[in-house]
């Protein structure tokens, strides 16, 4: 569920709904994109992610909420 999700990791998570890339939503948070890529694999995993998910402006329909 979303709510094991930090603040941050719900910012990318709803960045990459929105199509945006993980440098695009680096640059909103100002954060870098490493950054953002750790916060995109941590929600990843806490949402159950299966491994094809790929990383950039991939909604994630496919996780288990």
């Amino acid at each position: 569920p979303l709510s094991a999700l930090t603040r941050r990791e719900r910012e990318v998570h709803r960045g990459i709904d929105a199509g945006l890339s993980v440098r695009e939503i680096a640059s909103l948070l100002s954060r870098s994109p490493k950054t953002v890529e750790r916060h995109r694999r941590n929600a990843k995993a806490k949402l159950a992610c299966g491994s094809e998910m790929p990383g950039d402006a991939a909604p994630w329909t496919h996780c288990a909420s």
